[in-house]
Parts: structure tokens; C-alpha cells; sequence
């Protein structure tokens, strides 16, 4: 009878030898799978991830360009400014230089800025403001700010304000140039609301 138990026994070592096997491969599998959707979810990130960095370079780019159409407005803006601190024909009515005008956006002192050297109220300017003009086709609104660099309004005085060192004719001494009157500095910025809330600014001075 016992070498009948024995051969069970071996029986039953065999089988269980042969059931490793499928069992490790079972665990194998699992692991594949595992790595699988882990290769997965990072290609999914990554391809998130490639679909927004394209659309933020196209959004770059259409801002750049609506930018570079507002050129020309801007400098349009400042030739319409530039002829009301002149004083031409053209400007009507004439600007008073030693008082503010804030329906022409003149300001006889100077005005508190931004880090950027923006005045504030323009950087805050809102729909209604004097001279705006928004361009039908390209969608742009140009508001523009004059203001004189000088503490004080009234006529113009060294100490008081920012102003154009003095020059005459030839021929003309030290002296001369020192007892030429106060040319004061006018600051004139020019700011353009474009579509996709793009914006610029740009600014001259002049005496």
C-alpha cells in the first residue's frame, strides 16, 4: 500500500508544479496592463499638453499682429495731439497751455503715472472719453493725454518745470541762452484698445 501513497503524493507534487506556470503568467500579464495604461495616461498628457502650447502660440501671434496694426492709429493720434499743443489752425479750439483743458485731454501739470510712465487716467480711460475714435474696419479705439511737465499751471518756470534747454540764433552768448524764456516739456501718450483685448501704448515729448 505504500508505494501506492507514494506515487499520490509525487502525483499531486507534479500537478502542483505544473499549475506555477500559468499562475506566473497570469501576474505578467498584469503587470503589461498596468504599464500600459500608465504609457497611456502620460500620452494623454502629453497630447493636452502639445493642443494647448498650440493654441497659446496662436494666440501670441494673432495679438502680435493685431499690435502691429494699431501702428498707424497711434501715430495718427499723436499728430492730432501734437497739433493741438501747437497751437495750428488746425486745432480748434486753440489749447491754452497754462490751464488744463479736459475736453481736449490737457493737463497743465503733470500728471501721477504708472511704473510705465502712463498717466493713470488714461490707463483707466473707459468709453466717453474726449477725441475717442474707434475705427469701423480694424476695430481699434485710440484715446490720447497731454500733459505738461510742470508742478504748477501758469506760465512756465524753471524751477517748476521739466523744460528744452535754451537755444538762439548764432551769435548768441551764454548769457543770452540763460535769460531765453522756460520751454516747457510736453508729454503726450497715445493708448490703442484692440480686438482680443489686445492694447499699446505709445508716447512722445516735445517743447
Amino acid at each position: 500500500m505504500s508505494p501506492v501513497v507514494g506515487y499520490e503524493r509525487r502525483g499531486g507534487a507534479s500537478r502542483s508544479a505544473r499549475g506555477l506556470p500559468g499562475a506566473s503568467a497570469r501576474s505578467q500579464r498584469g503587470v503589461v496592463l498596468f504599464i500600459a495604461l500608465i504609457v497611456l495616461v502620460a500620452m494623454t498628457l502629453a497630447g493636452i499638453a502639445l493642443v494647448r502650447s498650440v493654441d497659446t502660440a496662436n494666440v501670441i501671434s494673432g495679438n502680435l499682429a493685431f499690435k502691429q496694426g494699431m501702428g498707424p492709429e497711434a501715430d495718427t493720434a499723436m499728430e492730432a495731439a501734437i497739433v493741438a499743443v501747437k497751437g495750428l489752425p488746425l486745432a480748434v479750439p486753440a489749447i491754452n497751455p497754462t490751464a488744463d483743458n479736459t475736453a481736449q485731454n490737457y493737463y497743465a501739470t503733470k500728471q501721477p503715472d504708472d511704473a510705465r510712465g502712463v498717466p493713470l487716467q488714461l490707463v483707466a480711460a473707459a468709453s466717453g472719453w474726449p477725441f475717442e475714435a474707434t475705427n469701423a474696419t480694424t476695430k481699434n479705439t485710440v484715446r490720447y493725454l497731454i500733459d505738461r511737465l510742470c508742478r504748477f499751471a501758469g506760465a512756465p518756470v524753471a524751477a517748476d518745470c521739466s523744460v528744452a534747454s535754451g537755444t538762439l540764433g548764432p551769435g548768441s552768448t551764454p548769457k543770452d541762452v540763460a535769460r531765453a524764456p522756460a520751454v516747457p516739456i510736453y508729454r503726450i501718450t497715445v493708448r490703442v484698445d484692440g480686438p482680443h483685448n489686445t492694447q499699446t501704448y505709445t508716447q512722445a515729448f516735445m517743447h
